[in-house]
């Protein structure tokens, strides 16, 4: 009677606690979302994951005694909680290539197509940089917005494979970006004179830390310049100091920290507009708005997109 008892409760307690954590990652992709699309009139956001994770032995795989989740189970997690939001708010995007009128080079992180007439580049992220992980996309989301608003994302959705309720879903998160025309990759001197400026100081040739942020994989491709000296970091990857701190520390990804993780990442998505750029330095200002300022003159009728698609094939190249 006693095992049956003890059993009973801990049943409980994961019904309890999957039903809180699904509330809490509802309560923040809506906050991520809801200033883009105002007028869709959200209707409930999720079906309750103890319909994701249907069959007992699910259950005992994500929620463990020592209350850590394995990598795998928090991809399938967010994953599947990801799926519903998109499919529930038509943020599900069917053909990633119609967003644009034109493909682009990419990396072995996204895929790219172009719209010219809106001077727009449409990034589809495998995930691959992230571990697989949503909440790491938000977090180099969040970070590039706030470091360089001259070449901000916004997130407009969600792309990939349905595989049904038994098997993880493959997810891509969507990114919309400005694409800046008649730009050039930028020297390896220049840089790390730019990051210098900003208060960064150089830890590998393609990385560099200061006391919030990591930013790495600045190679020449994915930092470019204009004729005026203006520099565009339009791909990098981030991290929050504090954040790489935590993970150090720990052997197994603690659930309730993860969650709570998965919570300020949404939160911390908004409308570029409401949001405040960071500038370290009075250089850092200098180049955004000079950037910006550049980028608001281009007219994109005049642009020869034949001769464009052409540069950006080779700056996309390593030399």
């Amino acid at each position: 009677m006693r095992g049956g008892s003890e059993a009973n409760i801990l049943r409980e307690s994961i019904q309890a606690t999957i039903i809180t954590n699904t509330h809490k990652i509802k309560t923040n992709l809506d906050s991520i979302f809801k200033p883009y699309f105002i007028t869709l009139g959200f209707k409930k956001l999720f079906c309750s994951l103890t319909k994701l994770t249907q069959r007992g032995k699910e259950q005992k795989r994500i929620i463990h005694k020592n209350n850590l989740m394995k990598q795998h189970e928090l991809e399938d997690l967010e994953k599947f909680t990801t799926l519903q939001y998109a499919k529930e708010n038509n943020l599900w995007i069917d053909d990633f290539y119609s967003l644009g009128d034109r493909t682009l080079v990419g990396g072995h992180e996204h895929t790219l197509v172009l719209d010219c007439q809106n001077k727009t580049v449409y990034k589809s992220n495998n995930l691959i940089n992230s571990r697989y992980l949503i909440t790491n996309v938000l977090e180099k989301v969040d970070i590039q917005n706030k470091l360089f608003p001259e070449t901000y994302y916004i997130i407009i959705g969600f792309t990939g494979i349905d595989n049904g309720k038994t098997r993880p879903p493959h997810i891509e998160v969507v990114l919309k970006q400005d694409y800046i025309p008649n730009l050039d990759k930028a020297e390896p001197f220049e840089i790390k004179s730019f990051m210098g400026n900003l208060g960064f100081k150089q830890t590998t040739p393609e990385s560099y830390v200061n006391d919030s942020y990591l930013v790495f994989d600045l190679f020449p491709r994915n930092v470019l310049k204009d004729k005026e000296g203006n520099m565009y970091v339009v791909d990098a990857e981030f991290k929050y100091i504090k954040n790489l701190q935590e993970v150090n520390s720990k052997r197994g990804v603690e659930k309730e920290k993860k969650i709570s993780k998965l919570e300020e990442g949404m939160n911390t998505i908004r409308v570029y507009e409401l949001k405040k750029p960071n500038y370290l330095t009075e250089a850092h200002r200098k180049n955004s708005e000079g950037a910006i300022k550049n980028f608001n003159r281009i007219n994109p009728s005049k642009i020869d997109w034949n001769k464009e698609v052409e540069r950006q094939k080779r700056n996309a190249r390593d030399d």
